[in-house]
């Protein structure tokens, strides 16, 4: 029987405490957590909601044509070297 409550995932424990970052909130996530998932900072995460559950994923890694389908003449942005300045070649 469901008793409302979001069940709570397998392995390691830890407390956390949210902290202001910029107009957002952030968590810290505890370095035993940090290293039994080999995270890094900047890695791209997947975050969800279930009721009062936050569950975070590592977001898979994108394909180099994944990453290419997304670009749009939108997010574009204009040549930022418009001189070659040493033995570059394009």
């Amino acid at each position: 029987m469901n008793s409302g409550r979001a069940r709570r995932p397998p392995g390691i424990l830890h407390e956390g405490r949210l902290f202001k970052a910029g107009n957002s909130l952030a968590i810290r996530i505890p370095n035993a957590i940090v290293k039994h998932l080999r995270l890094s900072d900047g890695a791209p995460l997947r975050i969800s909601v279930d009721g009062d559950a936050i569950w975070l994923r590592l977001a898979p890694a994108m394909e180099r044509e994944e990453l290419i389908a997304q670009i749009t003449p939108e997010n574009q942005h204009e040549p930022m070297l418009e001189e070659l300045i040493g033995r570059e070649r394009w």
